[in-house]
């Protein structure tokens, strides 16, 4: 074999090898900056989450400041309180548990129409507790006076309810489970549910609030200004948590 065609081969091994691995390095690269990629998305959806939900729970608290009570379902927050509700990315969605105006995550497999029957049945709950001094001992008790409709999901089902706290949950949740038949319903006392009222007790509470503390107006733009104040606290946080 001639030395020039020794030396071209060599040369083009060499250059063969280098090409092979200048792509593996960058395959790798391409693959680091993908997973780079997706992590700074997890991270702006988390900040996006978390911001939503601070948000949705200031303007609950807002509500609550200016009218005595919670909202009964999140629907009377828009417009104006917020433009819409916001919702998580994963597909989930908030609903509200008017009885402590906690935001409650629901899972994304459970139909929409049922999370907005879902808190109309807590809120009549809340309702039939207020009037009686008991938690309802059945859900269907609340037809029809508190309710114009028996309380089932989309599909008919029965809701799973606990009558010695009042809570209701969907049968799709995670490990609910129905309690046993012909368990009692538990008294709730002189105020069962003192943040949530309907009818004439929200007036009855508007009347106490202006009584012992001079003006609701005044109650209301000094809790205002504290919840505000307390939520931008928190998304600083969430954004120093996330070293953003």
């Amino acid at each position: 074999m001639k030395p020039n065609i020794i030396i071209s081969t060599f040369i083009l091994f060499i250059f063969s090898g280098c090409g092979l691995e200048l792509l593996t390095t960058t395959a790798i690269q391409g693959e680091l900056q993908a997973q780079q990629l997706k992590s700074m998305q997890r991270q702006v959806q988390g900040i996006s989450n978390q911001t939503g939900k601070i948000n949705l729970e200031r303007a609950i608290q807002t509500f609550r400041a200016e009218t005595g009570r919670y909202p009964t379902s999140l629907n009377e927050l828009v417009p104006q309180y917020l433009p819409s509700i916001p919702a998580p990315s994963d597909g989930s969605v908030y609903s509200l548990d008017p009885s402590t105006g906690q935001v409650i995550t629901i899972p994304a497999n459970i139909p929409s129409e049922d999370i907005r029957i879902m808190e109309q049945v807590k809120y009549a709950i809340i309702q039939y507790a207020q009037a009686t001094g008991y938690y309802p001992t059945t859900l269907d008790s609340l037809y029809p006076s508190y309710l114009s409709f028996v309380p089932r999901t989309r599909g008919g089902q029965a809701f799973i309810y606990n009558p010695q706290t009042g809570t209701v949950s969907h049968p799709l949740f995670p490990g609910a489970q129905p309690l046993p038949a012909n368990v009692p319903s538990t008294p709730t006392g002189s105020s069962p549910m003192n943040a949530v009222t309907g009818g004439m007790a929200v007036q009855q509470q508007l009347n106490s609030m202006t009584n012992s503390s001079g003006a609701v107006g005044s109650y209301s733009r000094q809790s205002v200004q504290g919840i505000q104040n307390d939520h931008t606290h928190q998304q600083n946080k969430v954004m120093d948590d996330l070293g953003l």
